[in-house]
């Protein structure tokens, strides 16, 4: 069956259109262009009331040569809405598809369409892709001299080095992206997302003042662009700065500015995010009831059935974090099993080392020392992997010391 579809695709393809449907999807496509110009919240709402005919518009685009670069113009621009909406899933075999039929004449319009592939990629932790989508994408902007477009390959390589904890390469890659910024007269979008990355690096490092400077930077660039769901998302990144370094009011200030920002959008995984680290400054003040609650408003069903695995898994974990310490032990142990099987299934091992260790703690609290032991020796195997993580290095001192005091050492 899947030949034949593909046959038929193909003899699509091939076969002249109409010029009068050609017409009317080209004028379909300019619409579908002003649309996803400009997300306002009134064009997002308007967006949500028609995202299948948006998308069959540009699946239909798609099909012919001559209407490939208005339909490619929509894919790029509707990307925000597609993430904030949780549909980027859907996204991708479109985004493969506008990159497999870009004529050569269109490099820089590909390279563009590949930076936000190559994010998406990202997302489902396919880091090979995505590099590889990138550096396609850099080598094509820098023969057409775009620095639009090879800002956000540089940024975008610098997170997808973040996540991997290559901390020093994920800088070069931010700080390259800032000498090419320096060639754009209206550049502050650009800033605020080398700043955000600079110092959500320097955040992971360990680097509190570096990180606070990079983000308070772009804070402010931010509140001057009107841009609600990033300056929501360096809020939660500032916050997260100002919990771990004790200045708890002003974090749950930040926080209750995010959630002010987000209002008017209607974006689940942003809200969740924002939601699980307010939870965590609850829960450093051991504010046991509030962190619980925090964690509870977060709907995991509508995180899974957007790809949102990462904030699914790190919900779960909070979750059993804060049951442990009300001594909730059999929702608290299942809580943290099912992140752990999240954190196994994304390859993400420092959080499933912090899973594992607290786990351990938990089978230690309910007297349960000999299935804590592996647990433990499962987290101190990984945890040695990722010296530059400075919350690595704090779980390998910790369970490190779980350990020892289970095993008479």
């Amino acid at each position: 069956m899947r030949e034949d579809v593909s046959r038929i695709t193909h003899q699509i393809m091939l076969t002249p259109a109409d010029p009068d449907f050609i017409n009317s999807l080209q004028a379909s496509l300019a619409f579908w262009q002003k649309e996803t110009s400009d997300l306002t919240p009134e064009q997002l709402a308007r967006l949500d009331e028609r995202k299948r005919n948006l998308f069959r518009a540009v699946k239909m685009g798609l099909l012919w040569q001559s209407t490939w670069r208005d339909t490619a113009v929509v894919a790029w621009q509707s990307f925000d809405f597609v993430e904030w909406r949780g549909l980027w899933q859907e996204w991708i075999p479109v985004l493969e598809k506008a990159v497999a039929d870009a004529p050569p004449e269109e490099a820089d319009l590909k390279a563009r369409l590949l930076n936000r592939l190559g994010q998406l990629y990202a997302k489902q932790r396919r880091f090979a892709a995505a590099q590889a989508a990138h550096e396609e994408a850099s080598a094509l902007a820098a023969a057409a001299d775009d620095p639009e477009a090879m800002i956000v390959a540089y940024l975008s390589v610098a997170e997808l080095l973040k996540n991997q904890h290559q901390y020093d390469k994920a800088e070069l890659q931010a700080r390259q992206a800032l000498l090419e910024i320096e060639r754009l007269d209206d550049n502050a979008r650009q800033l605020a997302f080398a700043y955000g990355a600079l110092g959500n690096i320097a955040r992971l490092r360990g680097d509190w003042a570096v990180a606070e400077e990079h983000l308070r930077r772009a804070v402010r660039l931010y509140r001057r662009l009107d841009e609600p769901v990033y300056l929501a998302r360096i809020l939660n990144d500032w916050g997260i700065v100002l919990t771990d370094t004790g200045q708890y009011d002003q974090a749950e200030t930040v926080y209750e500015e995010a959630a002010h920002v987000l209002a008017l959008i209607n974006d689940e995984s942003d809200r969740a995010l924002i939601l699980l680290n307010w939870g965590v400054l609850y829960y450093r003040q051991e504010r046991w009831g509030e962190a619980e609650a925090a964690f509870r408003r977060i709907d995991t069903l509508a995180l899974a059935q957007a790809g949102e695995r990462g904030q699914q898994a790190h919900t779960l974990n909070n979750l059993g974090n804060v049951l442990l310490k009300q001594r909730q032990w059999v929702e608290a142990a299942g809580c943290l099993q099912e992140a752990i099987a999240l954190w196994r299934q994304m390859e993400d091992e420092v959080n499933l080392a912090n899973s594992l260790g607290t786990l351990a703690e938990l089978q230690v609290a309910a007297g349960n020392w000999a299935e804590a032991a592996p647990l433990y020796e499962e987290a101190l195997a990984i945890l040695p992997r990722y010296p530059d993580n400075a919350w690595a290095t704090r779980l390998l001192e910790t369970f490190t010391q779980g350990l020892a005091a289970i095993s008479g050492e």
